[in-house]
């Protein structure tokens, strides 16, 4: 493909996230390319680059387009922008922007203009800008993070690490190293899981024939850590009231190995048909799937309530863009709708864990603190009494509860609160 005709591509591929769409951008972005064949692995990378450089980028490039030209602000003038601002592109632009073959249409005199004085050294970015995070999200990310707000949120910029949790029901972490290790494949420990691995670079490992034989999962290493301070026993039943694809399911099953009772309920039946495929690979054979919520009690019930997934930025960095205050008010009503209706599973001494995907204080401990003032029957239990008891590191946390930031722990962003069940 021709420079102009990659450029094409990553304003097509752009314009989707900016359409409401029910299917995942990387569905998308697999989907767009399965109908290209002719791109090669190098087409594929330059355009991807030119994507994902613009979404973490993109509130920096709004604040300028909208300063500089607020009537004709548009997917194409942000990829200008920052082909100019980020990439030092400006002598290609004329030849990329050519109109000839694949490539866009000439630049246009306005654009010839906004491009004309553009630079970064010119720009006093105000500061949710220099953050990229959502201008009206800009105040709770100070209060929460304060002076590491703007680390924090660099953080949410970075490329995620690919990190495997190890299937403890058929091989161990350190055959598991070893036989990466033999293929070429750096990996290393992760920091806090027993069970996680982290591939020193990004690698396609899902044709890897010990990922097909259900030896390990991707898995985000707070992900896995999520499901150990859930303190799951062999003899236990538990619910997972969110299973969404089954990750933290399938990580249960191993903790128990394979004893005791896991039932998985999700209100998408597409999720559950998902994470029953992954049960039978990974040898998982304690969990029952359920299609409708399920009116018993349990020592344990997990939600993973759905959330902004602010804290899985990295990975999804379309999500900030769509993001809006209606849609953050909707998730806080259906968040304690379900923390509601999964207490009533919870048996008398048991527990109860929340978790979100989610960095904000309005989806995490503003519904804790709901939650217990309707909900006298149970109490708080510190993150870190749990954590002391199942790991060997220091539990960085002073609060009763535990956030995970890329910037503080090199994973996802999650929120954990623990309730025991007088």
């Amino acid at each position: 493909m021709t420079p102009g005709a990659r450029v094409s591509a990553a304003i097509d591929l752009l314009s989707h996230v900016f359409t409401p769409s029910e299917q995942p951008f990387d569905i998308i972005v697999n989907q767009y390319f399965k109908q290209r064949r002719y791109a090669g692995s190098q087409d594929r990378r330059t355009i991807l680059e030119l994507v994902y450089g613009v979404l973490r980028s993109f509130y920096k490039l709004l604040y300028i387009t909208q300063e500089k030209l607020p009537r004709i602000s548009s997917v194409r003038l942000y990829l200008l922008a920052y082909l100019k601002l980020f990439l030092h592109k400006e002598e290609e632009l004329k030849d990329w922007f050519s109109g000839i073959g694949h490539a866009p249409p000439p630049l246009t005199m306005a654009e010839q203009d906004f491009l004309k004085d553009l630079s970064k050294e010119a720009v006093k970015w105000p500061a949710w800008a220099e953050a990229n995070i959502p201008e009206f999200l800009w105040s709770e990310f100070q209060s929460i993070f304060d002076v590491n707000a703007i680390s924090e949120a660099e953080s949410l910029n970075q490329e995620a690490a690919v990190d495997l949790r190890v299937n403890l029901l058929k091989t161990s972490r350190e055959v598991i190293k070893k036989s990466l290790e033999s293929e070429g494949i750096a990996v290393t420990e992760v920091p806090y899981s027993p069970f996680g691995l982290r591939v020193a670079r990004r690698l396609n490992l899902k044709d890897h024939p010990s990922y097909r034989q259900g030896l390990f999962e991707f898995q985000d290493e707070a992900s896995q850590l999520i499901s150990l301070l859930c303190d799951v026993q062999s003899g236990e039943t538990i619910l997972d009231y969110c299973a969404g694809a089954g990750g933290k399911t399938l990580a249960l099953a191993m903790l128990m190995g394979n004893k005791g009772r896991i039932d998985a309920y999700d209100v998408s039946s597409s999720r559950l048909k998902k994470a029953e495929f992954r049960a039978q690979r990974t040898g998982c054979q304690n969990i029952s799937f359920l299609a409708d919520a399920p009116d018993k009690t349990y020592d344990r019930v997990l939600v993973d309530a759905p959330c902004s997934g602010t804290g899985t930025w990295r990975r999804h960095p379309e999500w900030r863009l769509t993001l809006t205050s209606e849609n953050l008010t909707k998730f806080t009503r259906l968040q304690k709708d379900i923390i509601f209706k999964a207490a009533q599973n919870v048996k008398g001494g048991g527990r109860l864990i929340y978790v979100t995907c989610s960095l904000l204080a309005c989806e995490n401990e503003k519904i804790v603190e709901n939650f217990l003032a309707y909900h006298p029957q149970f109490k708080l239990m510190p993150v870190s009494i749990v954590w002391r008891k199942l790991l060997e590191t220091p539990c960085q946390t002073t609060s009763p509860f535990l956030r995970f930031t890329p910037y503080q722990h090199k994973t996802d962003g999650f929120f954990i609160a623990i309730f025991e069940k007088k």
